[in-house]
Parts: structure tokens; sequence; C-alpha cells
């Protein structure tokens, strides 16, 4: 009973440390979310600005202008203002009002043709031609696109906001002079109109407003946000995606934990052991390393050093390490040094110490060197796990902040 709960004890300080590892792994990401949303917010904010400014639409002018209509009256003295927006929305499109207004722009420097002549080259050198039956009219200083009738009925707006008495009309065209010269045209075609129909007295033209430039709500700060946050969504799951398949042991419990195999001690990695702030650290795992492996190796016997990493030839050097902190007298003529290999001639019954480094992804293939050794029966005195980076270990352990 005793045992079982020093072995759940154990199992559950090994767990959080392997959490408190993972998660100041992940912090040393921290410049790749900044990074990530910096590069999208960009990408965002040009993306934006070429679909809406360099690819987006044309340019459109708007032109206003209000009237105020004079109904008569019937024969019982009533104003007859039945007259609403809907009306007003077919009678615009009527050839009383429609004819002149086009008649009006002809006026302005486009020629009025026949519908069965095909072309028609004037003077100045514009044309006009007929194109599916519509008269299709190509102006001189106004434009250089196509003046048609349909084009002139979608530009114009007609509302009537609270009084059946009072007009709104809108012109919108992608150029200011035809937008311009719709506007005006259909301001006198409306007042000709209402001089012509008995049902009005007189309709007046109140105010009319020139062309101005449509300006269409700038979102380049939304797509720029939508970026960064799009960017930083998808750095943090990559960053975890690449964390969830990292099969690289950072130390020595997680090495322990991972392969079942006793941690004899820690090598710190070179770069490491040249900090002076990491001095007190690792002289301690240097202790505990000459303590562990003065008890597994002090029977003597043949001592096989099989470094883990296939693409690296660490046996001599974790050798040298290990003769410097144990003393020649535990290794001097009795190792041999073997790198990603599982050796052919493995004592039985001397002892195996395998390297296990520090933040490489080789775990699984030293799964599969010990299945081997297992296989041959060698007897794995333990681990030694080098490489290690004593920066994180010292941030892990809480040692001198």
């Amino acid at each position: 009973m005793k045992q079982d709960t020093i072995t759940q004890s154990r199992t559950n300080n090994d767990s959080r440390i392997y959490l408190r590892s993972y998660y100041l792994r992940l912090l040393k990401h921290w410049y790749l979310p900044a990074a990530a949303c910096a590069v999208c917010a960009v990408i965002g904010a040009v993306s934006y600005f070429c679909a809406h400014t360099i690819f987006g639409p044309a340019r459109e002018y708007a032109a206003g202008a209000r009237l105020y209509l004079e109904f008569s009256a019937d024969a019982a003295g009533n104003a007859m203002d039945y007259y609403n927006a809907w009306t007003w929305k077919d009678l615009m499109t009527d050839e009383e009002i429609m004819g002149y207004v086009m008649n009006t722009l002809y006026e302005k420097g486009l020629t009025d043709i026949s519908q069965t002549d095909p072309e028609v080259i004037r003077s100045d050198g514009t044309t006009a031609t007929i194109e599916n039956d519509e008269l299709i009219l190509k102006p001189g200083p106004m434009d250089d696109a196509y003046i048609t009738r349909a084009r002139v009925q979608s530009s114009m707006t007609v509302k009537l906001p609270s009084d059946l008495r009072l007009m709104m009309l809108t012109v919108t065209d992608h150029d200011r002079e035809t937008a311009d010269a719709i506007l005006e045209a259909l301001t006198g075609a409306l007042t000709a109109y209402g001089d012509s129909n008995p049902v009005f007295l007189k309709i007046r033209l109140l105010e009319i407003s020139p062309a101005v430039l449509l300006v269409s709500a700038d979102h380049t700060g939304q797509a720029a946000l939508l970026g960064a946050i799009t960017g930083l969504i998808l750095s943090i799951f990559m960053i975890l995606l690449w964390h969830a398949s990292d099969d690289a042991c950072y130390e020595p419990e997680m090495c322990e934990r991972r392969f079942g195999i006793r941690v004899l001690g820690t090598l710190p990695s070179d770069r490491s052991r040249l900090h002076a702030r990491n001095d007190d650290l690792r002289s301690r795992l240097e202790s505990e390393l000459s303590k562990a492996c003065s008890t597994v190796l002090s029977d003597g016997g043949h001592i096989a050093l099989i470094a883990a990493d296939p693409a690296k030839d660490t046996g001599h050097h974790v050798c040298g390490i290990l003769t410097d902190i144990l003393g020649e007298h535990f290794l001097d003529g009795k190792c041999s040094f073997y790198s990603g290999d599982q050796p052919a001639d493995v004592d039985r019954g001397g002892k195996v110490l395998l390297c296990i480094p520090s933040g490489r992804r080789i775990c699984a293939y030293a799964d599969h060197l010990i299945s081997g050794l297992n296989t041959r029966e060698a007897d794995i005195a333990g681990i030694i796990f080098y490489d290690a980076d004593l920066d994180h270990l010292r941030i892990l352990y809480g040692f001198r902040l």
C-alpha cells in the first residue's frame, strides 16, 4: 500500500513537471503569434485595398435635386395629390418624360438617329450605333462610354420622404459630367411635365446640387483586424500541432517516464555550460550523475555507451564528459562507443548506457533501439540525458530565477 502511494505521488509529480515544461516551451514561441498577427494584418489591409480600390468598382458620382409638386384641384376642390413614390417610379419611364430627357441629352452633344440606321458618323468623329434594338449613343465631350435609355433609367432614384408635394431626385453615374447632364435633363422634363399635365398646376425646381463623388466607408482597419485575428488563430493552432507531434524529451523526468528506464544523470549542452548563471545547477546535476553512476558502475565490467541519435557521433563526446565527472578509473579501457546502432557484440555480462539527447525528435528511434536491446537481453543500466538546456531546466525547477 505504501509503495503504491509513493508510485502514485511520483506519477503526479512527473505530470506536473511535464505540464509545466509544456507551457514553458509554448511560451518560448510567443513571438510567432505576434509576427503572424502583424503579417496577416498587413495582408488583410493590402487585400482590402486591392479589392476595393485597385480592382474595385468604378467611382460613382451623385447629383441631386429637390422639386415641389403643386397639384390641381378636382371638381370638388380637393387637390389631386395621389401620386406616390411608386407611381413616380413608373411615370419616370414614360415616353413623355424619358423622351424629353433623351432629346435634351442629344442637344448636349449627342445625335438623335433613327433606330433603322446601323451607324451614324458625326462630323466631329463621334458615332452612334444600335445594339440589340436599343439606341446607343457615344457622346463627344461628356464621356467615353455609351449613353442608353436603360442607363439613364437605372441612374435615377425618386423619393417622396414625408410630404407628397416634395420630391427628392438623385442621379448616380460613374462620370461626373454625365450625372449632371442627366439630372438637368430630368428636372427640365419634370417641369415641362408639370406644365403639360392637368393634374399639376406646376412642378417647381427648388434646389439642384452638382454631382459629387460618393465615398464608400473605409474598412481597412476591420480588414487588418480580421487578418490579425486569423493569423493569431492559425499560428496558435500550428504551434499546438507542432508540440502535439513532438516526441522529443526536454527534461530527465520526461525521459524516464517516456522509456521506463531510470535516468542516471543529466549532461548540459555546450552552450548551457558557458553561461555563469547556470553554474550552480550544472554542479548539482554533475554531482547527481556522479553518485548515480558510481553506484551502478562500481562493480566493473564492460560498458556499452550507445548514443540514440543516428545523425551524430556523440559517443566519444559523452564519454569524455563522463570521464571528467566520474574519473578515468570508471571508464578507461572498459567502454565501447556506438552511435545510433544496435551493437552486435553487446556483452551480456556488461552494462549498457543509453545516451538520449534533449530536444531532438529521436525518441521513436530510441524505442527501436531499446526494443532490440531487450530482445537480446542486454543489461540496460540507465540513461544519460545529454545536451540538456539548463536555461529551460533552471526555470522549470525554479532554481535561482
